[in-house]
């Protein structure tokens, strides 16, 4: 009802403001200058619901997989990479480090209570040292990125496996210099 009431004024409307615009209340000497007439028509339609039903769609899941994982590694100290299902690992830090990261932080300068962070592609070699070091983001200080440098030299890895053999594989780390207030 409301959406008939807008419209029939705004019809009123229209119809007002075409009149004004041929000609303020002049009546017309014949009737081929009367302006034309201006209907409309408002077809009022109730709302249905769709009375088609929906065709049944069969879905089909597929049956996991329950014998494909044999064992779960859990992280711990043990070095026997033998336990790993599946035939590729990537290289993990060694949890005891022979380095403390507070030395090279002293000696890059840094005051107490300053961290700056180096971000390195490191090549990690079968035996868990560090090969070829490549300085991907920098601190902008040539100490603070010689020590980092320096450091991350002598991190120690878990190398990485391809079908249980350890590999020379890339990672990228971030090297973060700190020195405890």
């Amino acid at each position: 009802m409301f959406l008939l009431t807008v419209l029939l004024v705004h019809a009123a409307v229209l119809s007002a403001l075409w009149a004004l615009s041929m000609g303020l209340g002049r009546v017309p000497a014949t009737p081929e200058d009367a302006p034309p007439v201006l209907e409309a028509r408002i077809i009022l339609q109730k709302n249905t619901k769709d009375t088609v039903p929906l065709p049944d769609i069969p879905v089909h899941l597929a049956e996991p997989v329950t014998t494909a994982l044999e064992m779960v590694r859990f992280d711990d100290d043990s070095t026997d990479i033998s336990g790993i299902i599946g035939s590729v690992s990537s290289p993990e830090l060694a949890r005891s480090q022979i380095a403390d990261v507070r030395t090279y932080a002293q000696r890059a300068g840094l005051t107490a209570g300053h961290s700056v962070t180096v971000l390195f592609v490191l090549e990690i070699l079968p035996d868990g040292s560090v090969g070829a070091l490549t300085l991907l983001r920098g601190s902008g200080n040539r100490e603070v990125d010689d020590a980092a440098i320096a450091y991350a030299r002598l991190l120690r890895w878990k190398p990485g496996t391809v079908n249980h053999q350890a590999r020379v594989m890339r990672v990228t780390q971030p090297v973060t210099l700190a020195n405890p207030a």
